[in-house]
C-alpha cells in the first residue's frame, strides 16, 4: 500500500517536471525565433 502511493507520487513528479521542460523549451523555442526575426531585420538594413 505504501509503495503504491510513493509510485504516484513519483508518477505525478514525472509528469510535473515533464510539464515544465516542455513549456520551457516552448518559450526557448518562442525567444529564439524572435532572436532570428530580429537578426533578420538587421540583415535586410544592411543590404540596403
Amino acid at each position: 500500500m505504501i509503495s503504491k502511493v510513493l509510485y504516484l507520487r513519483n508518477q505525478h513528479a514525472i509528469s510535473l517536471l515533464s510539464y515544465q521542460y516542455l513549456v520551457l523549451t516552448f518559450i526557448f523555442q518562442l525567444s529564439n525565433i524572435k532572436k532570428q526575426k530580429l537578426n533578420n531585420i538587421k540583415s535586410d538594413e544592411h543590404k540596403r
